[in-house]
């Protein structure tokens, strides 16, 4: 996961990487001179968000258990209004454990302050349309993506966690982790962490945090920075360790 300016890239990125960067610098304006090259625990893929409210709504959605998967980038969606069919360009797609399919433009909220009553008309007959196919469409701004600062700092360190160890099964550490919050009824950070050695604690961490992206486990990360003291117990979905 990294950041990359207008001019430049840091790091060395594989020919996958830079293709992907090309194909992003050629869309991205003097204005959205930021891009992130991120991997989405979620999706299980990687992909490139141009701007920090793009990347702000990547941590804000991976961090939302509701979500099973999720399509970042550009993605196109009609509807039928009357006779017209109107064709909307979304900043992503989401599809929620519960079967709804909720499309979502990405903007920041001063471009909502004056829009004209004819253009919000026009967004609310696209929003009706979409209800009546069964699916959903949403403007999220800033006010809805940083409304929580601290949770959205804390899962830029989760996703770190477990980029670092994406590909991995964590087979026994889920196994350790989950015996030991179960029998528990919770661990802190600290605990799970003691489970290892120094090489085995950043797989233990990853698992943990896999669990709560899941919504095996369960973890205030509103309220406080993540430390040892974080608090990790069961969710809602028992569905064992994976």
């Amino acid at each position: 996961m990294g950041e990359t300016g207008h001019k430049h890239s840091s790091g060395r990125l594989g020919t996958r990487l830079r293709h992907k960067l090309a194909e992003a610098y050629s869309i991205a304006n003097d204005n959205q001179s930021k891009l992130w090259y991120v991997f989405s625990p979620r999706s299980d893929r990687d992909w490139v968000l141009k701007g920090n409210l793009q990347w702000g709504h990547f941590l804000w959605v991976e961090s939302d258990a509701t979500v099973k998967t999720v399509e970042y980038g550009g993605v196109e969606h009609s509807v039928s209004v009357g006779e017209q069919m109107l064709l909307t360009r979304f900043d992503a797609v989401l599809t929620f454990k519960d079967g709804r399919i909720e499309y979502r433009e990405i903007l920041e909220s001063t471009s909502l302050d004056g829009l004209s009553s004819a253009s919000q008309l026009k967004w609310e007959e696209k929003v009706a349309a979409a209800v009546k196919v069964g699916v959903l469409y949403r403007r999220c701004t800033d006010r809805d993506i940083f409304a929580c600062p601290q949770k959205i700092m804390n899962w830029q360190r989760v996703i770190a966690w477990l980029s670092a160890l994406r590909g991995n099964t964590l087979v026994s550490e889920n196994i350790a982790v989950s015996a030991l919050i179960h029998a528990n009824g919770g661990a802190t950070l600290g605990d799970i962490r003691a489970l290892g050695s120094a090489a085995e604690q950043p797989a233990l961490v990853a698992a943990a945090f896999r669990g709560v992206l899941s919504g095996v486990f369960r973890a205030d990360l509103e309220r406080a920075p993540v430390t040892d003291d974080t608090f990790i117990e069961s969710g809602d979905e028992h569905e064992g360790p994976r």
